[in-house]
């Protein structure tokens, strides 16, 4: 596998959220306002995320998640938000 030609697709082509998540895993940058921004606006009102259609599904959620995971994100309002709903 060629890591290098991936970074440059991720980069090139990647939305914010998606060359955030590589900015974090990469280098650990933490993300910026835009990244947060982008991902809070796929957040539902109930706390999940939706995937096509505008109503929140576990595998959108999970996804999510992981896109915070990726993010180094483990307190703040997207994942307070979350974590409510185990509640």
């Amino acid at each position: 596998m060629n890591i290098e030609r991936a970074v440059a697709f991720v980069q090139a082509h990647g939305s914010a959220v998606e060359r955030g998540r590589l900015a974090a895993i990469l280098d650990g940058t933490p993300p910026g306002a835009g990244v947060l921004s982008a991902l809070a606006a796929r957040q539902q009102p109930d706390g999940g995320f939706a995937g096509w259609l505008p109503i929140s599904t576990i595998g959108a959620t999970a996804y999510a998640l992981q896109w915070c995971d990726d993010l180094r994100l483990r307190s703040g309002t997207i994942v307070d938000a979350v974590r409510a709903l185990q509640m």
